[in-house]
């Protein structure tokens, strides 16, 4: 099993606190994290510190909150337990290892990775969920295995402090690396060129990853293919864009303006688009607060675009980010998108993508640009706020 860095101590044990914190007042008396290589491992990560099992391992929390291990020899002399009051060596037979300690403890209800409709929630392989139900029936505990995936959204959802620095620093990251192309851009360069250079600066500044999708185009086009041919005065590059840092991954938008020989400025249009995009960045920032659904701030978002000229154009106002780009939790979006549901309620501490776009791809508007203002807010007791200063102005690039 593979350990992440000492640096994630910190970050393990917030998890595992905000873990047993949940426990105590959920609908379930104990979350049984059983995992093999293949499953999802960001959730075991969060708590245990451990990217993949080789075989299985299994880490058990109880509402009362003591914590349990359960290990092959292997997994136990790389010290993969450290972050538990008890480690059991479980040798060649783990299921019963395990189905011993349930049977001690007796909960009356087991929260286990899978879900219906969760991703994040939905960890637990196929196979590992059928040995599971096996090992249960061995102890008559075969109807006590619930869905872990109210917890499981919630430990991913709302974010610790230390995660929140991490995301921070993604931000500052990726800002750096973009304003950085300003000066790279020249005439003869291409998007791809631009793209690769934007990652090269976040890898020097710290990243680990960087992801870098450019949309380069005239007045009236959408196209996000990645163009080959150089880019071309009078055009705009919408560049979406997010380095990772320490597994933590940021989502903003950057906007850059070639200017043609004959021209002073960016055209008036597109100086409309922006003050509209940043005017609602500004009114969507201030609607992001505890209790409110994240329907109702897309939704007043999108009027607001409206109020300003623009029409909407289905692309949802913003979505949670952490661990993945968009982490579990309440969209900032339609409230009619069955996959991304925006029905529940923004809490505190939750970090969120804010994000005013205009013409996206697949749409057809020969007046404007496909441009997008997108920024991270963390959601504080009495509102958001940015995780970074955005971005001020279009940059403003002449060839020479």
């Amino acid at each position: 099993m593979a350990m992440n860095p000492a640096a994630d101590d910190t970050l393990v044990r917030e998890k595992q606190e905000q873990a047993i914190r949940y426990l105590a007042t959920a609908d379930y008396d104990a979350w049984l994290l059983y995992v093999r290589d293949g499953g999802d491992a960001v959730t075991s990560a969060l708590v245990t510190g451990a990217e993949a099992a080789a075989q299985t391992a299994a880490f058990l929390f109880l509402r009362g909150g003591e914590r349990i291990a359960f290990l092959d020899s292997g997994d136990a002399r790389s010290k993969v337990g450290r972050y538990f009051d008890k480690l059991v060596p479980a040798g060649d037979d783990i299921d019963a290892a395990i189905a011993k300690a349930l049977h001690v403890h007796g909960p009356a209800k087991i929260a286990v990775n899978y879900s219906r409709h969760e991703l994040c929630a939905d960890g637990i392989l196929h196979g590992s969920f059928l040995r599971l139900q096996d090992l249960l029936a061995t102890i008559g505990f075969q109807d006590r295995m619930v869905s872990a995936e109210p917890l499981v959204v919630h430990l991913r959802a709302i974010k610790s402090p230390e995660e929140v620095e991490r995301l921070r620093e993604a931000v500052e990251i990726t800002h750096l690396a973009a304003q950085d192309a300003t000066a790279f851009l020249k005439s003869g360069v291409t998007q791809r060129q631009m793209a690769a250079f934007i990652r090269d600066r976040a890898l020097h500044y710290g990243a680990s990853d960087m992801r870098a999708d450019l949309a380069v185009n005239p007045r009236g086009e959408n196209n996000r293919s990645d163009r080959m041919r150089p880019i071309l005065p009078g055009e705009v590059i919408c560049g979406d864009l997010g380095a990772t840092y320490r597994h933590y991954v940021s989502d903003i938008k950057r906007c850059w303006y070639v200017l043609a020989e004959d021209e002073h400025d960016v055209p008036d249009i597109l100086q409309r688009q922006w003050d509209a995009c940043r005017a609602t960045l500004d009114f969507a920032l201030a609607a992001t607060r505890p209790g409110r659904r994240g329907w109702e701030v897309h939704e007043e978002a999108c009027a607001h675009v409206e109020s300003l000229g623009f029409r909407r154009d289905g692309h949802a106002m913003g979505h949670q980010i952490g661990r993945r780009e968009q982490d579990p939790g309440p969209w900032i979006g339609d409230r009619t998108d069955r996959q991304r549901p925006a029905d529940a309620a923004i809490e505190e501490n939750m970090v969120v993508t804010l994000d005013p776009t205009m013409n996206r791809a697949g749409l057809d508007n020969p007046e404007g640009f496909a441009m997008g203002v997108e920024e991270m807010a963390a959601v504080g007791k009495d509102g958001a706020v940015l995780l970074y200063p955005p971005q001020g102005e279009i940059y403003r690039v002449r060839f020479s």
